[in-house]
């Protein structure tokens, strides 16, 4: 605010230097002029992008802002009027530029007024992108007022007035062409990367604003015979060049990032792959609404730089501007262009803004979406065994719905890890696994004498029904288990801030305090709900053939990940059912009690707590537990440590297959794809799980700026995705220019897969 003040206190004291050259300077017109100016360029102090006043007009009643609009459509259509109003004064005059050009004044001002009115009373999210954008157009707006003013003076051979009202349309349109380009850099660099530093928008904002200015005034200094035209005509080809250039350099960039969409489009599948249909239709009109605005603009001024290079080539003599082709040539084509341009731009940016057109979310297939759709859930066991069996096995069904703990518990226990060596001996809150809390904290604390219980079962005796069922991965590490529940309860939609928070005491008791509430909140996860005395915690299944990747995976799971000693085992004399076609096994009942908790609880509803790696989508049990609960109609929550992790590991997920998953053990696997119906449509809908949910990626109504972040996201991913199947694209050798923006260098789409490999290598080091 205070560098805002200071502008504006400047400009003021500009113009009372103007005024005091009235009269005393050495063309008449000169200081109306300056004065001019100085009141266009006060728009700039009255809105900065992303900090001004009006913000939040869009929250005033729907009474304030129809009363403005129809103020202004009242403005728009007495000075579009005013042509017809000077007839009968002008008299004979009917060649006048006046009324020449009424028409086309007709049709600019009728249609900025009214897309600028559209976008003021349609209802949006509160956006500062939008309201910058809403700037834009009304900025345009005036600026095709002051011209007809212009008009009106000439007309009525006003002296002051015609150079004031000239110069202050040009100073305004000067302000607007900086505030697009501000936009547009924002929008670029939401599409490279979530950082912002390199593309420097106020330095763009700037630039073009600075050099369309310094290009418009010195036209007029040249009609107030005060620069010679050498001097005048730098600036005009300046000016030009820029603009041609930046233009240039954003539809190349565009271009390579369309390609890179389609050519994503062509790799993968499933929802992937609409996501980056989505993703290239929204580059292609980004790229269609810049060119558009470049080459408008470019032909605006591209017959003025003609203009003044022929002057300065005739000289001594004069060009015939009374010649039809010459007026029609310099006159009327760079008038109309301007008046297209400025219509154009306004209708450019209420359409990237998100205000006049919402690109539809990614959509599958038509006939994916019908397979997906009509896909069952997973068949249940229970149809294998005999009437008695059954019974059995809907009992164990029961007995695990009732196997909820409270979320103090499990806080209590992960207190105990932190704080007590005597719990679990060697425990690392960073790079224990769950697979060895189980093993040596959860087996032991729920052990009784000779036998053993499921440790929710010790916790609650009475039983208690959970609200949300944990679907995770027990190579992922315990401490993101715990911190994603409880993300979950604070309301987070990543877990990796409350991850480190409870990794020292200090910060569980701030948790727990955060959670005073909630704290009776009642949860479900295998690890504690699952008798392990029943199953595993005698020994660790058949050896495979050593030195095989399944000898390898069986091997490390018997050891400590910290420290690296065989786990103990337990000698409890619980007896142990793995078999499938046993009705007491727990093992493979997950979906059945799904089912049965779906049908029975209240609100019941899934959380999957995703490792960093993203194994879980690799475990069969896992997605099966998923894909139960979309056929099942649940609510599902995922739960990651981050979004960052979820870009890193795009490429395996766009290429998942459920027939790749891995089991403990072979008839696990065999078992869960004997209750998959159609693998094609189980497949799809887990992509459709995983890219659908993201955080917040893909909203009911997002601006250009959230746009471009979602579309952004997706390339990146894209470009990872083409740098692990070895088609990384080659950068061009067109590098010059890009100091000067950092928006489309031929190597943007090298330099953003760049940094996301090299997050990537760092990631899995």
């Amino acid at each position: 605010m205070g560098w805002r003040l200071f502008c504006g206190a400047l400009l003021v004291c500009l113009g009372g230097a103007c005024i005091s050259q009235v009269g005393r300077a050495p063309s008449p017109s000169l200081p109306y002029e300056g004065l001019g100016a100085i009141a266009g360029l006060f728009l700039g102090v009255v809105h900065v992008p992303e900090d001004s006043a009006g913000r939040y007009f869009s929250s005033f009643s729907f009474g304030c802002r129809v009363a403005f609009c129809s103020a202004v459509a009242f403005l728009s259509a007495y000075a579009a009027a005013y042509p017809w109003l000077l007839i009968p004064k002008l008299g004979p005059l009917e060649h006048h530029r006046v009324m020449v050009l009424r028409w086309q004044q007709v049709l600019a001002l009728a249609a900025m007024s009214s897309i600028w009115v559209f976008c003021i009373l349609k209802k949006h999210p509160r956006s500062a992108y939008a309201h910058d954008a809403k700037w834009c157009m009304f900025g345009y707006w005036l600026v095709t007022l002051a011209f007809q003013v212009a008009d009106v003076c000439w007309a009525f051979g006003l002296s002051s007035g015609l150079p004031s009202w000239t110069a202050c349309g040009y100073a305004i349109e000067s302000v607007v062409i900086g505030w697009i380009g501000y936009i547009f850099q924002i929008r670029m660099t939401g599409i490279r990367s979530r950082s912002t530093g390199s593309y420097r928008p106020t330095m763009c904002m700037l630039l073009l604003g600075g050099a369309f200015f310094i290009n418009a005034f010195s036209d007029a200094l040249l009609r107030a015979k005060v620069l010679p035209l050498e001097l005048v005509l730098i600036p005009n080809v300046l000016f030009v060049a820029m603009w041609s250039v930046y233009t240039a350099l954003v539809c190349m960039s565009l271009v390579r990032k369309r390609s890179l969409a389609l050519q994503e489009v062509r790799r993968v599948r499933g929802f992937a792959r609409q996501q980056a249909r989505w993703a290239a239709r929204i580059l292609g009109l980004e790229l269609l609404t810049c060119a558009v605005v470049g080459v408008t603009t470019c032909s605006k001024w591209l017959p003025v730089v003609v203009l003044h290079s022929m002057q300065l080539l005739s000289r001594p003599h004069k060009l015939d501007m009374s010649n039809q082709l010459y007026l029609a040539v310099f006159y009327y084509f760079p008038s109309i262009a301007s008046r297209c341009d400025r219509v154009i731009n306004s209708l450019g940016l209420a359409i990237l803004s998100g205000i006049l057109w919402q690109e539809a979310p990614p959509q599958g297939d038509d006939e994916e979406f019908r397979r997906s759709a009509s896909a069952r859930g997973l068949a249940s066991m229970a149809k294998l065994l005999n009437s008695r069996e059954q019974e059995v096995y809907q009992d164990v069904v029961a007995q695990l719905g009732r196997r909820g703990f409270r979320l103090s518990s499990l806080l209590n226990f992960w207190g105990q890890l932190v704080e007590e060596d005597r719990l679990m001996p060697g425990f690392d809150p960073q790079r224990s696994l769950t697979n060895d809390v189980v093993r040596q904290a959860i087996i032991p604390q729920s052990r009784l004498g000779e036998d053993g219980y499921a440790l929710a079962t010790l916790w609650c005796p009475e039983g208690l029904q959970p609200q949300v069922m944990v679907s995770h991965n027990w190579t992922n590490s315990f401490r993101n288990l715990v911190a994603a529940i409880l993300a979950d309860r604070l309301g987070h939609r990543v877990h990796g801030e409350v991850a480190e928070q409870i990794s020292v005491a200090t910060g569980v008791a701030q948790v727990r305090a955060q959670l005073a509430d909630k704290l009776d909140a009642t949860y479900w996860v295998c690890a504690f709900s699952i008798n392990q005395h029943a199953s595993i915690c005698a020994g660790f299944g058949p050896e495979p053939p050593q030195n095989s990747p399944e000898w390898n995976s069986w091997h490390a799971k018997t050891l400590d990940s910290v420290t690296g000693r065989v786990f103990p085992l337990c000698g409890c004399r619980v007896e142990k059912v793995f078999e499938s076609t046993d009705g007491r096994c727990e093992l493979n009942k997950f979906d059945d009690m799904m089912a049965h908790l779906a049908n029975t609880a209240t609100d019941f509803r899934q959380l999957v707590v995703v490792d960093d790696r993203f194994d879980l989508f690799y475990r069969a049990w896992c997605v099966a537990e998923i894909f139960e609960a979309s056929a099942l109609r649940m609510q599902s929550n995922i739960q990651v440590s981050s979004q960052q992790v979820v870009d890193l590991n795009y490429d395996r997920l766009s290429l998942l297959d459920v027939r790749q998953c891995a089991a403990s053990s072979p008839k696990d696997k065999d078992m869960i794809m004997a209750k998959i119906f159609d693998v094609h449509a189980f497949n799809f809908k887990m992509q459709e799980l995983v890219f659908g949910t993201e955080a917040g990626l893909f909203a009911e109504w997002v601006d250009g700026r959230e746009r471009s972040r979602q579309v952004g996201r997706i390339l990146r991913r894209c470009a990872l995705g083409a740098d692990s199947a070895g088609g990384h694209q080659a950068a061009s050798s067109c590098r010059c220019c890009t100091w000067l923006f950092r928006t489309a260098s031929s190597s943007d789409t090298e330099e953003s897969s760049q940094e996301w490999s090299d997050s990537a290598s760092s990631y899995s080091g």
